[in-house]
């Protein structure tokens, strides 16, 4: 029986990274059906989200380890990014005797800092995320990364170097993810997010549900990717305007509801604030005493989002995982992209074939945004999720093999 480890991040107000952790946890027992597959968070045992990802996966029948020396001081800290050695680790591995470690959704892999104190604060969270594969390549271990956002790089970095030359393959989400990583490591697979291996079987387009169907989805957020990067001011306010216009004509041109939905929703002080009160804010704002324009206050499962999403006439979003969980439904789906930041959403579009469905805000005024996403969603995008999802497991399998 192999055994193996994967190191993630986890933060209960992001449905999609918990949804890769689940997906990816499938996807390895299906490469590897006798495998015991267990997790740990590159955190130590006593934060937060350590705490909550192990009462989450518990529900799913995984089981969470902690690895040493995740509760370091500073000065420690650095001394252990002068060396690149942490010992302790590396018992533990030899302990265990893992046959695969690997570096699962949650964490992104770059190194382009602003700033010195971002410098060493990216370097510090680099080599404290992946010093485990380092040790685990000491080892003799397989090592690798699965299904991550890696780059942009800034021209040297040591510790980036070292994680790389670490990695015995290294597999992006889609192909426009690869780019950045190819320039250090050639045999860079571009395959697929995890996400779409949960715990869901992807479902054929319902093309009856364009008529059927009596709602609209809608996503949007504030923050847009890791490390609580923030849509410009700009930019959001021309973002409103857009999902202001779009709900406006999905209302009395299609005689339809629209259901502003937060696809992360928790009760979390951080991202999910924003995340949630955004919808609030459209829906009080513009749209306060209509009855037609829908917002919960409650949590969702994924299985819950999915389901909410196949029952849907389509969805507009701004969200990747918001997306994906909507691929999997078959829904209608209108990609939003804002300043650039969909790189996964266009690559997966364009994967996809259905790179039609992507609106660059950037580019185009609101009024051409809303009007053309209109049009889209008047008849069914054909697309075979089901394809994609086999194709991509095949170049996956391949690779960690």
């Amino acid at each position: 029986m192999k055994k193996i480890l994967a190191l993630y991040a986890y933060a209960d107000y992001n449905k999609g990274d918990s949804a890769i952790c689940l997906g990816a946890k499938k996807l390895l027992e299906k490469i590897y059906p006798d495998a015991d597959v267990v997790f740990a968070n590159f955190l130590s045992s006593d934060h937060d989200y350590s705490v909550r990802a192990r009462g989450f996966y518990s529900n799913y029948g995984i089981e969470v380890v902690d690895i040493p020396s995740r509760n370091l001081n500073k000065i420690n800290k650095l001394s252990r990014l002068i060396t690149m050695r942490d010992h302790n680790v590396n018992l533990f591995l030899q302990k265990e005797k893992y046959d695969l470690v690997i570096s699962i959704g949650g964490h992104f892999l770059f190194s382009k800092d602003s700033s010195l104190h971002e410098k060493v604060r990216n370097k510090l969270r680099l080599q404290h995320i992946y010093q485990p594969i380092v040790e685990a390549k000491k080892c003799g271990i397989k090592t690798g990364i699965l299904c991550q956002s890696v780059g942009p790089f800034n021209k040297a970095d040591r510790v980036i170097k070292k994680v790389f030359d670490s990695l015995d393959f290294v597999i992006t989400r889609e192909s426009k993810s690869a780019l950045s990583a190819k320039k250090h490591y050639k045999d860079v697979v571009s395959a697929i997010d995890m996400a779409f291996f949960m715990d869901s079987d992807p479902s054929p387009i319902n093309k009856l549900a364009v008529d059927s169907s009596d709602y609209y989805v809608v996503n949007l957020r504030k923050v847009l990717a890791s490390g609580g990067y923030e849509v410009s001011d700009v930019m959001y306010k021309k973002q409103i305007e857009f999902f202001v216009k779009t709900i406006t004509k999905l209302i009395s041109d299609k005689k339809s509801k629209v259901y502003l939905l937060s696809q992360v929703t928790s009760f979390d002080e951080k991202n999910s604030e924003f995340d949630s009160n955004i919808h609030y804010e459209l829906k009080d704002k513009y749209f306060k005493n209509n009855c037609d324009v829908i917002v919960e206050p409650r949590v969702f499962t994924e299985r819950e989002l999915i389901k909410i999403y196949q029952d849907s006439k389509g969805l507009i979003s701004t969200r990747y995982h918001g997306l994906i969980f909507g691929l999997l439904a078959g829904v209608n789906p209108v990609g939003v992209n804002i300043e650039g930041i969909g790189h996964k959403l266009t690559g997966m579009f364009d994967d996809l074939d259905i790179k039609e469905n992507i609106i660059q805000l950037d580019d185009e005024s609101t009024e051409e945004s809303s009007s053309k996403v209109v049009e889209l969603l008047s008849k069914p995008t054909n697309y075979d999720v089901e394809a994609y999802v086999n194709k991509n497991f095949e170049a996956i399998n391949n690779a960690i093999r």
